[in-house]
């Protein structure tokens, strides 16, 4: 069985403006719709965990916003 992994996003970019971290990457040439999974993880915390499924995108980009950040 071969599965095919999806491209990698392109062009990732975050800033911190007004309290959150805003996310924006670019589609892959080879995406097919797959879910995006945002990860975040806490400085006294060794672990990651999910905090966002990012499912539409517009216009060949995507973003996400995190209003919780310290």
């Amino acid at each position: 069985l071969f599965i095919d992994e999806p491209d990698a996003p392109r062009n990732l970019q975050a800033a911190y403006r007004n309290g959150g971290v805003d996310l924006t990457w670019e589609l892959g040439p080879g995406w097919n719709g797959e879910t995006f999974l945002v990860y975040g993880k806490r400085l006294s915390d060794p672990d990651y965990f999910l905090i966002a499924e990012v499912t539409s995108c517009i216009n060949g980009v995507c973003s996400y916003r995190d209003i919780n950040v310290s």
